[in-house]
């Protein structure tokens, strides 16, 4: 029977998930261990994996308890001959970081909902429809805020009417998935509006970059209570003549936006001016470029280095 190893990080999707996060496996895997490579091995983890999801509650489904139990047992008689013995042991490991990961994944879309939620709650369009986006529509509050926004359609006021469209037409945008950047079916007055937003947020967010990115690695940021990062906010807000909303918006699309890590000033206006009005970031950021070929005189002029020998400026 082949026993060829591979590194630890390169079998996680034979079990459908992306590669662990280091901190899990590099408690539970020394540096540079191997793994088997043998799809008899990672099929037989599979099943051990579904056994324990499909009988949750029998003790004798649990994952571990069953691979060792199949390995012990059952694979002599199907392979003909007993299984490596480190593979009981890897096995156990591979299981056990596979429900880390799960927990700390619940755990952090737990976190992700709860923010989203109370941005919904405080009245941001933004965060149900980011929630869509994320693939948290399965959660409850989201589709009771769906639900809500209907029945505010179908029975309330001529306002309450006209703001739930507005709503559904954005939550049925946000299902149908991100702008690919095609902005021929706006019009020109709608390509100037959505253009004068995202110059005013690149603005904003521009000013609040590096304020807010310092606050965020100061060492006390983690440590203080919602209160306290928020009077940090509200003293940002006052320094650059900005609301609170503002600078809570500014924060969450730094960090909520679609790309990797912290949104630069430029894409988190992308993803929030996209939000706003129906569209994909892309789709924001086309028109932009769009609009700088018809005005080529807003474009801002580099500067040029200067030709001078600084012995001679400075003579």
């Amino acid at each position: 029977m082949p026993t060829d190893r591979l590194t630890a990080s390169n079998q996680w999707d034979d079990l459908g998930v992306v590669t662990p996060p280091r901190s899990i496996t590099s408690a539970i895997f020394p540096p540079h261990h191997s793994l088997p490579v043998d799809s008899k091995f990672w099929n037989i983890l599979q099943a051990a994996d579904d056994m324990e999801r499909t009988y949750p509650t029998n003790s004798e489904c649990h994952a571990e308890k069953w691979a060792e139990r199949y390995f012990q047992e059952e694979f002599p008689k199907t392979c003909g001959e007993p299984a490596p013995p480190i593979w009981i042991t890897d096995a156990r490991k591979v299981l056990l970081a596979l429900k880390e990961i799960r927990s700390a994944a619940r755990m952090e879309l737990r976190t992700i909902s709860s923010r989203l939620r109370k941005s919904w709650e405080h009245g941001e369009r933004g965060g149900l429809l980011e929630a869509i986006r994320g693939g948290l529509i399965q959660e409850p509050w989201v589709s009771k805020a769906i639900f809500d926004q209907q029945q505010r359609w179908r029975t309330g006021t001529a306002k309450e009417k006209r703001e739930a469209k507005d709503v559904l037409e954005l939550v049925g945008k946000a299902i149908k998935g991100p702008g690919s950047g095609n902005t021929e079916k706006l019009s020109l007055e709608e390509k100037e509006t959505v253009e004068a937003d995202f110059i005013h947020w690149c603005s904003l967010l521009k000013k609040l970059n590096k304020p807010l990115k310092r606050a965020w690695d100061d060492p006390a940021w983690e440590q203080a209570s919602e209160e306290q990062r928020q009077a940090i906010r509200e003293r940002l807000g006052k320094e650059f003549s900005l609301s609170l909303k503002e600078v809570n918006t500014a924060e969450r699309y730094f960090k909520g936006s679609a790309r990797c890590g912290l949104a630069t000033p430029t894409e988190a206006a992308a993803e929030l001016v996209g939000e706003k009005h129906g569209l994909g970031a892309g789709t924001v950021e086309k028109n932009h470029q769009d609009f700088l070929k018809r005005h080529p005189e807003r474009r801002k002029k580099k500067r040029k280095s200067p030709t001078t020998p600084v012995a001679e400026r400075t003579a």
